[in-house]
């Protein structure tokens, strides 16, 4: 029995469709990139899930913006989706957050009308905001462009000790200015932090040098692992398959063309010509 298997191509193919149709912009045309690009996307992705808000010590929202900021608390609160709260170009594959990738801060806009799009109307003044799985920790509602504004990260330290992580263990560094950190941003280097008279490395994870987030390229490094050595462990396992399959079907089959789908982190291969399927495991 012939087995046909392509699971990275596969992958890649499934996520081209689903950010195409998802409305997504300068979507990669190679595998890797489409890949990667999935999980830039996914990275960026406020889950919907239900939590609890705290504000910080100096948190304040301009008058002006209260109500955008009750709506946005009450959908939070709720698990809704407070994805349009984000800038429009998250929807462009090409464009990184430099702000969420380092520090693992996200700005949202407070208007209350929406564009034609379905994105919240810019409203000047964004809310600063740290999100965990349960909790939105309100930083403040600054001007827009403070991305290496390191109150920000002076804010959470004091307020929600241990939102930073560890310490770095580094006796001392040179305190980097808003400009130079703006700088190696752009140059795609990486730089740990002084705040609060504590070093600490890049909270949100870093960045690789094209300005990916590396926490989205480790998954998509683990994903495409993960495929190689299911599909080795098949291409090995033939006669294991071609057992199976005929007791299944109760006839001998001489081709199978096996296409991967991910249920709840399981792999699963499937081939729809027979309606069989496979589970192989964790992905």
């Amino acid at each position: 029995m012939r087995i046909e298997i392509n699971f990275r191509k596969d992958i890649a193919d499934f996520f081209r469709e689903e950010l195409r149709v998802n409305g997504y912009k300068n979507i990669p045309d190679n595998e890797r990139g489409l890949i990667d690009a999935y999980f830039k996307v996914m990275h960026r992705i406020i889950s919907f899930v239900p939590r609890k808000i705290k504000k910080s010590d100096v948190f304040k929202c301009p008058s002006e913006l209260i109500q955008g900021l009750e709506i946005l608390e009450n959908k939070i609160f709720k698990g809704e989706n407070i994805n349009p709260y984000q800038s429009e170009g998250v929807m462009d594959i090409k464009i990184n957050d430099a702000l969420l990738n380092d520090w693992g801060i996200l700005h949202l806009h407070l208007g209350v009308e929406k564009n034609a799009n379905g994105f919240i109307k810019r409203s000047g003044p964004l809310l600063y905001v740290f999100f965990t799985e349960d909790t939105a920790y309100f930083l403040n509602v600054l001007g827009h462009g403070e991305w290496t504004n390191k109150s920000l990260l002076e804010i959470l330290d004091r307020n929600w000790s241990g939102l930073l992580g560890r310490q770095a263990n580094i006796i001392d560094i040179e305190e980097l200015d808003s400009d130079s950190m703006k700088k190696i941003r752009k140059a795609g280097g990486t730089f740990f932090t002084k705040v609060n008279s504590k070093i600490f490395a890049p909270p949100g994870g870093g960045y690789a040098t094209a300005g990916n987030s590396i926490s989205a390229v480790m998954q998509s490094n683990h994903l495409l692992m993960k495929l190689r050595e299911y599909e080795n462990w098949i291409r090995n396992n033939e006669r294991y398959f071609e057992k199976r399959v005929r007791r299944l079907v109760n006839a001998n089959v001489f081709k199978l063309e096996l296409k991967p789908v991910i249920k709840k982190g399981i792999l699963l291969a499937i081939d729809k010509n027979y309606n069989i399927s496979f589970e192989l495991g964790n992905i």
